[in-house]
């Protein structure tokens, strides 16, 4: 709550933790239910997609990985990523896993529910990469990849950062 300034929505568990001990990236649970005007579809509450599945937390963290997207790092990345096909070969697989871990992670019963809902909708929630991202062929978001990377240490963005820039964590003096 402190680090985003209001009661994280959704939130099923610390994935990782800075050095100083406070978190560093969030797993949020990959549906949300809001409220229906009253009338438009009763007083059953909606049920949508949360794509972002893992979120990046740490404050210092996230002004460094704003830093280096303020400097066309999405787009440095995509450059570099087109750059190789393994490496574009990775990222796809790299949103693959991220979509794969958003969908195992509800219960039957909320899996059970996405039958009821549009065609587009369940494929948002099934397939949408890493925070959403509908073209995997795009860097869409620097710190959900960050985020994805610190936690199944793999993503292919996630490296290219840690051999590019000097992101460091929190130590255990911040």
């Amino acid at each position: 709550t402190k680090q985003l300034g209001r009661p994280p929505k959704g939130l099923w568990e610390v994935s990782s933790r800075c050095p100083s001990g406070h978190p560093q990236t969030l797993r949020v649970h990959p549906l949300k239910r809001i409220k229906t005007a009253r009338g438009s579809k009763g007083d059953k509450p909606q049920i949508i997609p949360h794509p972002t599945h893992y979120w990046l937390t740490c404050p210092k963290i996230v002004a460094q990985i704003g830093e280096i997207e303020r400097k066309d790092g999405c787009v440095r990345a995509k450059k570099w990523l087109v750059e190789d096909v393994e490496r574009a070969r990775h990222y796809k697989r790299n949103h693959l896993e991220y979509a794969a871990d958003r969908w195992h992670s509800m219960s039957n019963i909320e899996a059970g529910e996405t039958t009821n809902m549009s065609p587009a909708i369940l494929r948002r929630i099934k397939w949408s990469g890493i925070g959403g991202a509908a073209s995997w062929d795009n860097c869409k978001c620097l710190h959900q990849n960050y985020a994805h990377h610190l936690v199944r240490k793999n993503n292919i963005i996630g490296r290219w950062i840690d051999e590019n820039f000097n992101v460091r964590a929190c130590s255990k003096k911040d």
